[in-house]
């Protein structure tokens, strides 16, 4: 975040090969971690069963999720061109696009390929970076969970800075490894999991870097999420090792009232909205 050479780094999860930059105080992978390729990582598995328990089955619940976000984004601005990084199935861009002119990159051709097919969205295949985006085009930039899993995340934000008009906004959400549930859990908080998650932010380390890129904040706070409990059933079965134990969530999760979705804020998911100054 600040910029010092990662060799100054030391341990903060040895075990995990998690280190900590005592200038600015971002926790991050160290670099061998990092050699890890996005095919291997990033696949249809990745959102049924390796990080998700069913993404697509539980649309409903994140459509509804980011309808709140939306809600939120609408105290800082409204409607215009809007460029999503890291979009997934599309589910944000299906619900804001009667809002906004969005679209979409993501770095797998299937999620593509749903988002485009199945909800009608634009979304293409493509690495940000790499992207040949055109400059000052746009009036927003999203990244929903997604910067803690970028190899270089002050790149993404200072070429997000550079197509971004004057005044308009880049909005993300990640991890607070700041707060209180993460400083209780160390090394077992939920969100600690390497290769996929590379940077572990808290509100001075996002704060420190998104300036240093040309930002200015204008919030930072708590995001809560829906659920369904059946969701969080699945996801469970899918970690237990008890044959037995695991048919029972299995059967839980199919329950129908299960399904309904119950909000849940633990603090330790920040929503950030920055916007882009004078150059």
């Amino acid at each position: 975040a600040c910029g010092a050479p990662r060799e100054r780094s030391r341990p903060h999860f040895p075990s995990l090969a998690i280190l900590r930059c005592p200038e600015c105080g971002l926790i991050f992978a160290a670099p061998e971690v990092h050699r890890v390729e996005p095919g291997r990582l990033y696949d249809d598995d990745y959102f049924h069963g390796a990080e998700y328990a069913d993404y697509t089955r539980d649309r409903a619940v994140s459509e509804l999720n980011f309808r709140s976000t939306l809600h939120r984004m609408r105290k800082w601005t409204a409607g215009g061109r809007l460029l999503e990084i890291g979009c997934a199935y599309g589910f944000f861009l299906h619900v804001c696009g009667a809002e906004w002119d969005a679209e979409g990159l993501d770095v797998s051709p299937s999620w593509v390929s749903y988002a485009r097919e199945k909800l009608g969205v634009r979304a293409r295949r493509g690495d940000f970076l790499e992207e040949p985006v055109p400059r000052a085009a746009y009036d927003a930039v999203c990244m929903w969970d997604t910067v803690e899993h970028l190899v270089r995340p002050d790149l993404y934000a200072a070429k997000a800075a550079e197509c971004l008009r004057e005044g308009g906004m880049l909005f993300l959400t990640t991890g607070d490894i700041g707060s209180l549930v993460a400083r209780l859990r160390g090394s077992r908080w939920r969100l600690v999991h390497p290769p996929t998650h590379l940077f572990y932010f808290d509100r001075g380390s996002i704060r420190r870097m998104l300036e240093g890129r040309g930002f200015q904040i204008v919030e930072i706070s708590a995001q809560g999420y829906y659920r369904s409990i059946d969701s969080m059933l699945l996801q469970s079965a899918l970690r237990v090792r008890s044959p037995l134990m695991r048919d029972a969530l299995l059967g839980l999760s199919r329950m129908r009232p299960l399904q309904l979705p119950f909000y849940l804020n633990l603090g330790d998911i920040m929503f950030v909205a920055a916007r882009r100054g004078a150059r």
